[in-house]
């Protein structure tokens, strides 16, 4: 192992370290920590503050906390390691978008489902999944998220159902029944892009809320604001036909001039046109 391996290696244990201290006490009430079948379970579990898969989606979490809490199984005779995350989540507003956000990794930029996404039934239970280079499985239990995964390039593996029926009996999923052809038709497909534009406004909403009450700098909030809007205007772009190449540069030249007056007019524009288009009829691919 190199020198910059070892640093790294050494950083990784004591950041789980510090996670085990400060909650190791409370950690075998959300994740299971004892062997499961075949699957050993690893000793250092781990727990911290952050909203877990759904960082990427810029689920919201800054007016509350999230906690996120990880852990490991191998099973030595089938070469299988699934990783578990269980993320609780505060049930605020920000929790109205679960479902939504769950679902994001599953589906393109663009917001349509991937062909590897469907929807499976494990032991009476409905749970989100996809199927390349190994399985992910995926699940909401009211305000919690589960998650499971494991590598397997090949696919030929058996897939680690303890795992997730284990999981599946401590967190039952809360997830209504439906089929995976369903989230292909095009009114299922029309309603997720619709709720992402209406989530992108409602995010720059919140950063400017949480800026104004003193909770973050202008620069970090309009970086965020921006981006969001930027997303929007790709979904308008690409679903209602509007170009938006001079809007983006109106966006990035204002928030290089901290022009947070202008970015805020712009949001209201926005949100005004949403609201006398968001019934109008898309084309889809």
């Amino acid at each position: 192992m190199g020198r910059q391996s070892s640093i790294i290696f050494c950083a990784c244990i004591m950041i789980v370290s510090m996670g085990q201290l400060a909650y190791g006490q409370d950690i075998s009430e959300y994740l299971i920590v004892n062997d499961i079948g075949g699957f050993r379970a690893s000793k250092n579990p781990s727990e911290g503050q952050g909203p877990g898969i759904l960082i990427a989606t810029g689920h919201f979490y800054q007016d509350h906390q999230d906690i996120t809490y990880e852990t490991g199984y191998f099973n030595m005779t089938t070469r299988v390691g699934p990783d578990v995350q269980v993320t609780r989540h505060a049930g605020v507003d920000s929790d109205q978008w679960l479902l939504h956000e769950v679902e994001r990794d599953f589906r393109d930029y663009w917001g349509l489902p991937g062909d590897s996404y469907v929807m499976r039934e494990i032991n009476g239970h409905i749970i989100m999944a996809a199927g390349t280079g190994g399985w992910v499985y995926r699940w909401i239990s009211n305000n919690t998220i589960v998650h499971i995964e494991y590598t397997d390039l090949q696919m030929e593996k058996p897939e680690p159902i303890d795992i997730v029926d284990a999981y599946l009996t401590k967190y039952p999923s809360t997830l209504v029944a439906r089929t995976s052809a369903e989230l292909r038709t095009d009114e299922s497909r029309t309603q997720w892009i619709k709720d992402e534009m209406s989530r992108r406004l409602w995010l720059c909403e919140k950063w400017f809320t949480w800026q104004s009450g003193g909770n973050v700098e202008m620069s970090k909030a309009l970086d965020e604001v921006v981006d969001h809007l930027e997303e929007f205007l790709d979904y308008r772009q690409r679903y209602f036909g509007m170009n938006a190449d001079q809007e983006k540069m109106d966006l990035i030249a204002a928030k290089r001039s901290n022009d947070d007056v202008a970015i805020k007019a712009k949001l209201t524009q926005y949100k005004q046109w949403w609201e006398g288009h968001k019934g109008d009829s898309i084309t889809l691919p």
